[in-house]
């Protein structure tokens, strides 16, 4: 999946941010293999690359994000 405006944080790691914002935000517990960012915000965007364990996690992700964020795949 590609996550568009979540920002880094200094203090803890992108796979431990989006998983926390997943279980705060949507009720879920993904299982995440690995986050990558796609870029460094100088344009102005935020891209994160997540890969999840299983098709199931990736559906139930993008059922709950409509109102929270932008999600493309």
């Amino acid at each position: 999946m590609i996550v568009v405006g979540f920002t880094p944080s200094a203090d803890t790691s992108d796979k431990l941010n989006f998983k926390r914002m997943c279980m705060l935000e949507l009720g879920i517990e993904p299982e995440i293999a690995f986050t990558r960012r796609l870029s460094d915000g100088r344009s102005g965007v935020w891209l994160l690359m997540v890969g999840l364990q299983s098709e199931q996690d990736v559906l139930s992700l993008l059922s709950r994000t409509k109102d929270i964020m932008t999600v493309q795949w």
